[in-house]
């Protein structure tokens, strides 16, 4: 992730990490998951893009879900962990031709993904 926040940017530089916003038009960020049992947990993924896995209560088995509080429609730069920041963009359930905007000071560029495998 943090390649493409210096991809919106032009450069790398820490500074310019910070006021970043990465947001994919159209579709929410899944932060926190919330189950009936009154467990939650911490995920970063596409909204409707969860794996089963990711929503299995480990508590109770059951099904969770995002709540309003627990759904972003940005990710801002300055907020992400070192490790959050190291994770690839498939991890956040991105696909190729998947489209992100990347943001910063009243400008947003948008960029589609491309496939990582070579066409023939």
């Amino acid at each position: 992730m943090a390649a493409a926040f210096a991809l919106g940017e032009g450069r790398s530089s820490v500074k310019a990490k910070a006021a970043a916003t990465l947001e994919v038009p159209g579709r929410l960020f899944v932060r926190e998951l919330a189950c009936q049992c009154g467990e939650r947990r911490r995920v970063l993924r596409l909204k409707g893009r969860l794996r089963m896995s990711q929503q299995k209560c480990a508590k109770c088995g059951r099904r969770m879900s995002p709540l309003g509080t627990g759904l972003a429609n940005t990710l801002r730069g300055d907020t992400l962990s070192s490790r959050e920041l190291a994770r690839p963009l498939s991890s956040l359930g991105l696909l190729p031709a998947d489209v992100i905007a990347l943001g910063r000071r009243n400008r947003l560029s948008c960029f589609e993904l491309g496939s990582s495998s070579k066409d023939p």
